[in-house]
């Protein structure tokens, strides 16, 4: 079938693609002598973050994203933790982007390592495409036994196509829009390859708790248990209207998602919208007494910022500061600037009186920096304002800035810093 994909969502046949444990088997292909281990990307033993991610050999102690170093720690003293290297992640998923571009035009990255695939104009869209060949070796996800059908058959070379060409394990799932194609990716993890059509979804979710819907969090799923919601099923039956007065128009998209309903379409790489925002925080190992060490740490995050921002090719108008206190107390504030920018000297000057303006004297424990509303530098009327950079100092600081983006860009984020970074015990 060719042509440009049909309109209708439910003719529409989407692919996820999640890298296992992506992070993990990145540093295994880079050394292998780390294959077979429990291993940990995230931070060192002791330090304050959190699990990135873990190899499957890790995750048998129990080991889970978003769990805190410490406790990760406790449950395998013996892991193996290395910290996140965003350079090298990066550039594996660039590898991976391009796989996926000479399969289809219609590629949308999710993340650093899951991409959603629009194949409806090259898929047939009849009613059985989403049958499985084995189900025997898949869960019982088909009725009867059928044979490959044409998705499963691409599924499987993309799949197979990665695992040789990127030497990367991937699970790809299948289905009639994004979100039954992504919760299909999970049903069978790793190296997995499912596909769900509308009978089939309602099979192996509805049984399951509110909370395996995706969308649905921790508290979203008590609170929908205390309306009398247990199960994905007894959701998909409710009327989203009266469950409105109580969530918002939320209720409308979770009772649809129930359902196995979803509308968005893929965005293809290159065609997404701008970002609303650009930031970077990082929590320390150790609170930030000293007014120089929160300085210091503000002043690389904003190099970070501005960098992403010329780098993209955007200005912002309003500089927001992030901080979070020995006692856990979250602070957030911005400020709205008259002319939008990407200099970090504008950028860092707002940031330093804003953290002097709201401080409330307690140690530090996590900073951030953020630009939003974000503009095009080059759209119309998104220029500097007129004379900003006639004066030469000003044109020698562009001149400085231009030559620093390009040694970032060629030889990495962390090939140079500040001397003024280096104070106290920041890490």
């Amino acid at each position: 079938m060719t042509g440009s994909a049909p309109q209708r969502p439910g003719d529409r046949t989407i692919l996820h693609i999640d890298m296992d444990a992506y992070f993990a088997e990145v540093e295994i292909l880079c050394n292998p002598l780390l294959r077979g281990k429990p291993l940990i990307i995230g931070g060192r033993p002791g330090d304050r973050g959190v699990v990135a991610t873990a190899s499957y050999e890790a995750r048998a102690f129990g080991i889970r994203a978003g769990m805190s170093l410490t406790k990760a720690e406790h449950l395998c003293p013996n892991a193996i933790f290395l910290p996140t290297d965003a350079v090298k992640y990066q550039s594996f998923s660039i590898r991976i982007l391009k796989y996926l571009l000479e399969i289809t035009p219609r590629v949308e990255m999710w993340s650093i390592d899951e991409a959603f695939l629009d194949l409806s104009n090259v898929i047939e869209p009849r009613a059985d495409r989403f049958m499985m060949p084995m189900p025997s070796g898949n869960g019982g996800l088909s009725s009867r036994p059928v044979r490959e059908t044409p998705l499963f058959r691409m599924a499987s070379r993309i799949r197979d196509g990665i695992a040789k060409e990127i030497r990367l394990p991937c699970s790809i799932g299948g289905g009639p829009n994004k979100l039954v194609a992504k919760m299909a990716t999970g049903l069978h993890k790793p190296r997995g390859l499912t596909l769900l059509g509308p009978r089939a979804f309602r099979r192996h979710f509805w049984p399951r708790p509110v909370e395996d819907l995706m969308g649905v969090g921790e508290k979203t799923g008590l609170f929908l248990r205390r309306l009398g919601f247990q199960t994905i099923g007894d959701l998909a039956g409710a009327d989203p209207r009266p469950l409105s007065h109580l969530m918002g128009v939320m209720a409308f998209s979770i009772v649809a998602g129930a359902r196995g309903e979803e509308g968005s379409a893929v965005v293809p790489y290159g065609e997404a919208a701008p970002p609303k925002s650009l930031g970077h925080e990082h929590t320390v190992s150790h609170d930030l007494v000293q007014e120089d060490d929160v300085m210091a740490l503000l002043l690389a995050l904003t190099d970070l910022v501005g960098y992403d921002m010329r780098r993209g090719g955007y200005l912002g108008r309003t500089v927001v500061l992030k901080m979070r206190t020995h006692s856990f107390n979250t602070i957030t504030r911005q400020r709205t600037l008259p002319v939008p920018t990407n200099e970090n000297r504008v950028i860092y000057s707002v940031v330093q009186d804003l953290f002097r303006r709201h401080a409330i004297g307690e140690p530090v424990r996590l900073l951030g920096v953020k630009m939003g509303q974000l503009i095009p530098q080059h759209r119309e009327g998104a220029e500097f304002a007129p004379g900003e950079h006639l004066l030469p100092e000003d044109r020698k600081y562009q001149r400085l800035l231009k030559t620093l983006d390009h040694l970032r860009k060629e030889y990495g984020t962390a090939s140079m810093f500040r001397a003024a970074t280096m104070v106290g015990n920041r890490e």
